[in-house]
Order: structure tokens, then sequence, then C-alpha cells
């Protein structure tokens, strides 16, 4: 997919349709880069919950075809009452991978933890899994942002 193709960024509305779409557009990359055994049942039933419960965009193109989706949950850093939104999933079609599709739903997952005051962490799956020493692999990165004043806000 040509990365100037027009897309669109809209928050998954939870509707039964929406989601079993999703699952349909998240399976594959389960079957590709998976660590553990897909429980579909399972699987289903989180998508739901986290359209419910938290932030999901989904990003389309032209033709109103998913091409990406990242999902959003806050909570508390682990030692502080402080907000820190992490993501549960980052997906985006193998074609529009170094395109528009992640630019903006990155760009939405920074304006979502302005809203809240949250320090933004996402993980991205690392699809080359590189080796590291002894037994452990590189399976994702981290990237992380902070709200301008948010380091300082805290010390």
């Amino acid at each position: 997919m040509d990365s100037r193709v027009p897309l669109t960024v809209e928050l998954l509305k939870a509707t039964e349709d929406e989601c079993v779409e999703l699952f349909a557009f998240l399976a594959p990359f389960h079957a590709r880069y998976g660590l553990v055994p897909l429980d579909p049942v399972k699987a289903m039933a989180s998508i739901w919950e986290t359209a419910k419960d938290s932030t999901v965009y989904v990003a389309r193109d032209e033709h109103g075809k998913l091409v990406g989706t990242i999902a959003l949950f806050v909570d508390e850093v682990w030692y502080s009452r402080a907000p820190i939104m992490w993501n549960r999933w980052l997906c985006i079609a193998e074609d529009t991978r170094e395109g528009e599709a992640i630019r903006l739903l990155l760009k939405r997952a920074k304006e979502a933890a302005d809203t809240v005051g949250a320090i933004l962490v996402i993980e991205r799956s690392n699809y080359k899994r590189a080796s590291l020493r002894g037994d452990f692999g590189r399976v994702a990165d981290l990237v992380g942002y902070a709200p301008v004043g948010h380091l300082t806000r805290h010390r």
C-alpha cells in the first residue's frame, strides 16, 4: 500500500461486528508472530473487554479496510499513583508498517496520554526476534513519551 493513501483513525465503537472484524485482523499476526498458543475464545473476550473498558483506535484505508490498530489502557506506576498508559496491542498491516498508519496511531496514543496526563509506554513487537545472549531473545522494544513538564512535576 502506498503510504500516501489517505487513512482515517477512529475509536473502535465496541460493537460485536467491529470486535469480530478486529479479531479477524489480529489473528493472522498471532499465527505468524505469537509466542504462545492462541485461545480464540479468550482472545475474542479480551478484544471485547478492551474495546468496552479501554481506548482502541483503528486505522482504515480509503475503502474502509482495517490497516492498523492500537489498544491503550491506563494503570499506575508500581511505586506511585502517577498514571502510566500502556498498549495492549499495536498491529499494523505489513504493507503499511512503515507508512502513515503507524504515525497516525502513535499520534492518537500521544494525544490520549496527554488527555489523562500519563506517561505513555508502547511495546512494539520485534518481528525479527533477534537473539541476545544465552537463552534470551529480543521479542519487543519499548518506546516512551512523557508529557511536557511531567518528569519535573513528580520530582
